[in-house]
């Protein structure tokens, strides 16, 4: 759930800001503006974007590129929240069906074939967060490990 003490959240507050919308903000503020002179250099692919492919686009896209970005940030959250929705029921499923939820927190089966789809990554991540709030309640101790660390294991 959104308000699970394990969850793990990124927050990027300012993707959808233009660059000039904070100058404006900063200056309003009584803040100065620090451009990087490395941004200029078209040295990195990042900047080369910057600098080329993103006065092109916005000279494509009919309200330039703040409208195609906006757009691409909603379709990417909205299919974030269908994929998030998608792994928990299957996840949840998964360790239904393989009875290591319902009967015995001890095991997790991992599938025959050996190969651990993303389903069955996050299935072991609802399995150990399950378990370790189980171990938590009967022994007073908890256990926290990250996505990224049971990704590991996984591996």
């Amino acid at each position: 759930s959104p308000l699970d003490d394990t969850a793990i959240w990124y927050a990027r507050p300012l993707l959808a800001l233009s660059k000039d919308d904070i100058i404006n903000y900063l200056t309003k503020n009584g803040y100065t503006w620090r451009d990087d002179a490395s941004n200029q250099s078209n040295k990195y692919l990042r900047n080369r974007v910057r600098n080329e492919l993103v006065p092109l686009l916005s000279d494509l896209v009919e309200g330039g590129t703040e409208v195609l970005y906006k757009r691409l940030l909603d379709n990417l959250a909205e299919q974030s929240q269908e994929l998030k929705h998608d792994l928990e029921a299957r996840g949840r499923a998964y360790l239904r069906d393989s009875n290591s939820h319902s009967r015995r927190l001890a095991q997790f089966f991992i599938p025959k074939t050996g190969v651990m789809e993303l389903y069955h990554k996050h299935a072991f991540f609802q399995w150990v967060r399950e378990a370790s709030a189980m171990q938590q309640h009967q022994s007073g101790k908890s256990l926290h490990l990250s996505y990224e660390q049971l990704e590991r294991v996984c591996h």
